[in-house]
């Protein structure tokens, strides 16, 4: 058996589709090495990794299980690896390898966590936008409507100050006083003049 397969030769090995197994490289963090044309290199460990993984599918398990399980076995592992003292320059590559390929696994279910919240969030900031556009133009009409009460107010300023003060009122009363009692002289002479009239013979106007 050679040490190194290809992802259909371990699909092959594992019994399992070709496609299954490509989407459990790309859920599952597994420290995987690729050949110079980028396919995955399985090794032995990698191989063992994906067997468990098969095996708890094959029990009912969800993906984000297997994923949290091997998660924390190549988290002991590291850790084991660290203390030890026995991490090598090839070991520190794998390890980095293997923190980017746990990246990866874990943005899925990063992006399933925060982007309901961000597009919650995006929802709220346009209902804000919407809000304060319709409260801008609220804003607008109300000064609208105060400068055309300004405009009123002052075309009836410019009225009232057209009319007479109140010295000038008092000489249009003794004006009207005078001329009235001119009138009232008046009627009485009239009045006084039909009287004589009335009194004197129709007559006496021919002579």
């Amino acid at each position: 058996m050679p040490d190194i397969l290809s992802t259909r030769q371990a699909a092959e090995r594992l019994g399992v589709p070709f496609s299954t197994l490509r989407q459990w490289i790309a859920t599952v963090p597994i420290r995987l090495d690729r050949d110079v044309t980028g396919n995955f290199l399985i090794d032995a460990a990698a191989l063992e990794t994906l067997a468990t993984v098969r095996d708890m599918r094959a029990a009912g398990r969800t993906l984000r299980e297997v994923r949290d399980h091997v998660n924390g076995q190549v988290t002991q592992q590291l850790t084991a690896e660290r203390v030890s003292g026995r991490s090598t320059e090839r070991d520190d590559a794998a390890s980095n390898t293997v923190a980017s390929e746990l990246i990866e696994a874990l943005l899925p279910a990063m992006k399933e966590a925060i982007l309901p919240t961000v597009a919650q969030a995006i929802l709220e900031d346009t209902q804000r936008a919407e809000r304060f556009g319709q409260l801008a133009h609220r804003v607008g009409e109300l000064e609208a409507m105060l400068r055309e009460r300004e405009r009123e107010l002052t075309d009836v300023r410019s009225q009232v100050a057209l009319l007479p003060g109140p010295d000038r009122l008092a000489d249009l009363e003794r004006d009207l006083a005078l001329r009235t009692q001119e009138l009232d002289q008046r009627d009485r002479e009239i009045a006084d003049l039909r009287d004589r009239l009335a009194r004197r013979p129709w007559f006496a106007f021919w002579r």
